[in-house]
């Protein structure tokens, strides 16, 4: 945990300063003595200001290096790290921590207290307007307090209490099933169709949640959000998209003002749907797509956890580049380029950029970009391989760009961890380019008869074609000449 100190932020370090000085909270005043000499070189500590030895040197100049001490030092420091994290995130979420107050004031009988407790803890779940499984937990026990209080007054009188609680365990299980679907849903469409999940209750509270849309549409805000994305999902319909930007939009101030750090999410479910229709051909819905990232800048929703993974970075620069907005796209690389997830931060730049420079027919400035990434996922390999294939075709050399689709069919044969919406990919940008190809060495008489059925095709082409753009381009500009 020590080399993580530098990743806390300088209200955090004023925090952990006043928890790590407290004889309560931590005893071992050595561990003082090692939160002081890290402090003094935050932001900026290096490796070797933690190597045991220099640590050792540093805290106790006086003394011979003893690695057993230094190791349970270390460990106790990272203790006491853990134990201030964790006090962190608990009180992230005030509501517990006065239900678990509510706890101890019941058992000990101040009930003057519980009851001032009580009544406050309840004005702030119901001006709660994001509700998620936190906030279903917290009103079930908070339920489950006030039944308990009142016991004996509810041995002879109705305990409504009792049917709030139950139809809060109802909707907590509700939301974390709808969840976890969402959930498998994603998984099995990008690991392939060999991946079954059996969804008990799917069908169950799809329509539990349909007979009760007023209520949840009004009431539990969460709910509905991943309602509507399981159903865009699975029947990739634009009403559904509507329907989440049309609620997104009236909601976004009361989100804002509850819980900001779900929207983030609540939109990248807007553009995995857009996504989605583009690689089924439907490239219309990249101006939305545009329109939604517009929003999602201006309003710092892009970044989920302070990362962007790199498929949306990726998926980003292609379909905005695709809108012939350049400028747009240079800016967003190098704005998120250190957000991106850091096991594909350099492949996802580098592909990034090795695109832009072909956009700007900048070929020879694409070789050192492309050359530099590792392909760590397929997605790097083929898309790398198609925009080789483009710059060969664009600069004359018919030989590599044919030794390259090769490759491609290859790569299809020999790799088993492809979905099929790779595969479909691949196999479609193949035949365009192989087709390309023979319109570039047909002769004169035969080259405008192969392009009017080149473009028919295109036009009439169910599956996404990549960089379909550019071969009307390229069409255009091989009739011409």
């Amino acid at each position: 945990m020590i080399e993580y100190f530098n990743d806390l932020s300088k209200k955090e370090i004023l925090k952990f300063k006043a928890f790590v000085n407290s004889p309560y909270l931590n005893p071992n005043k050595q561990v003082v003595k090692l939160f002081n000499y890290l402090r003094s070189r935050y932001p900026n500590i290096k490796d070797s200001d933690l190597d045991k030895s220099v640590v050792f040197k540093n805290l106790f100049p006086d003394k011979s290096y003893n690695d057993e001490s230094i190791r349970k030092l270390i460990s106790d420091f990272n203790k006491v790290f853990e134990s201030f994290l964790i006090q962190t995130e608990f009180k992230t979420d005030i509501q517990q921590s006065n239900i678990l107050l509510l706890r101890s004031l019941r058992k000990r009988g101040i009930k003057k207290r519980f009851e001032l407790i009580l009544n406050d803890t309840t004005k702030l779940q119901k001006k709660q307007f994001s509700r998620d499984e936190k906030f279903y937990a917290n009103q079930v026990n908070l339920e489950h307090e006030y039944y308990l209080y009142n016991f004996e007054k509810f041995k002879f009188t109705y305990a409504k209490c009792l049917q709030n609680k139950s139809e809060n365990i109802d909707l907590n299980f509700i939301f974390q099933k709808l969840h976890v679907f969402n959930e498998m849903l994603n998984n099995q469409k990008s690991v392939g169709k060999t991946v079954l999940f059996n969804k008990t209750f799917f069908e169950d509270i799809l329509i539990y949640v349909e007979n009760n849309t007023k209520i949840i549409k009004t009431s539990h805000p969460n709910l509905y959000i991943i309602y509507l994305q399981i159903m865009m999902f699975t029947h990739l319909k634009k009403e559904y998209m509507d329907e989440l930007k049309t609620y997104l939009m009236l909601n976004e101030k009361k989100f804002s003002r509850s819980d900001n750090s779900v929207l983030p999410y609540y939109y990248n479910y807007l553009v995995s749907f857009c996504l989605q229709k583009i690689n089924k051909g439907e490239t219309g819905y990249r101006k939305d797509l545009f329109s939604l990232y517009e929003k999602m800048i201006s309003k710092d929703l892009f970044l989920i956890d302070n990362v962007i993974n790199d498929y949306d970075f990726t998926s980003a620069v292609n379909n905005i580049l695709a809108l012939n907005k350049p400028e747009w796209v240079e800016s967003f690389i190098e704005k998120y380029k250190k957000f991106i997830e850091p096991a594909f931060a350099k492949d996802a730049y580098n592909l990034a950029k090795a695109k832009i420079y072909f956009y700007r027919k900048d070929f020879e400035k694409i070789f050192p970009y492309l050359n530099s990434i590792v392909y760590k996922n397929p997605n790097y390999y083929f898309n790398s391989k198609f925009l080789l294939v483009r710059v060969y075709i664009e600069t004359g050399n018919i030989r590599e760009a044919k030794y390259i689709i090769e490759n491609l069919k290859q790569y299809i044969r020999e790799k088993n961890i492809l979905t099929d919406e790779q595969i479909t990919i691949i196999k479609t940008f193949n035949k365009y380019a192989i087709d390309l190809i023979k319109i570039i060495q047909s002769n004169d008489k035969d080259k405008k008869g192969l392009t009017a059925i080149f473009r028919k095709e295109l036009d009439n082409e169910k599956n996404f074609v990549p960089n379909k753009a550019w071969f009307y381009s390229m069409t255009e500009a091989k009739t011409k000449s």
